[in-house]
């Protein structure tokens, strides 16, 4: 169901979108052809486990991206796109409530990895990262006019073998539901 989604999003944007063959030989879920750019996507999802209490979300956003690196093509501009439907990854700890600090923190590590491991992480161009909650908790009496405003992050490799060019990462941002570009070093920026 995620790989349909962002080729909805993308082919809505104007780009013509190939789904590739899922189980066969280690490949990426979408090739997206905008405009004159090519790019793949390897979608993955994040399930709320039984009982769970408690994720670190570095580790498991930089476990998840480190374990999609063989299906992202060498030479390529490649995406992973992440869809979390685990609100544990972003309850705050040293808040006590739900924020998108976490997921920063977890975009600083990666960017670490890729920055001292280029051999592993640079085929990585970039992550897309739908969050699961608009990071505050809504209340009050006025919910019909207040929208939940959940960000999709859109992270750059600074370390990409393949950077995204800058038209394509506009592009990219503008095609996903409230899009939020995170250039490097940007992930803990305090963001809208």
């Amino acid at each position: 169901m995620r790989v349909l989604k962002y080729s909805r999003l993308f082919a809505v944007r104007g780009a013509k979108v190939t789904i590739l063959g899922e189980g066969q030989q280690p490949a990426p879920d979408i090739e997206v052809q905008a405009g004159q750019q090519l790019f793949f996507a390897e979608v993955k999802k994040f399930r709320l486990a039984p009982g769970a209490t408690h994720v670190n979300p570095r580790s498991k956003i930089v476990g998840a991206v480190k374990g999609k690196m063989k299906q992202l093509p060498a030479g390529q501009i490649n995406f992973v796109a992440i869809d979390s439907f685990d609100p544990n990854i972003e309850f705050d700890v040293l808040d006590g409530g739900l924020s998108h600090q976490p997921i920063h923190g977890a975009f600083e590590a990666l960017e670490t990895a890729c920055t001292k491991e280029p051999a592993v992480y640079g085929r990585l161009s970039g992550v897309i990262f739908a969050a699961n909650t608009s990071g505050g908790v809504v209340s009050g009496s006025g919910l019909l006019y207040e929208a939940a405003w959940i960000p999709h992050y859109v992270w750059l490799n600074p370390a990409a073998t393949r950077p995204v060019p800058h038209g394509l990462a506009a592009w990219v941002v503008g095609a996903l539901p409230n899009g939020v570009a995170l250039a490097p070093g940007q992930a803990s920026e305090e963001l809208p």
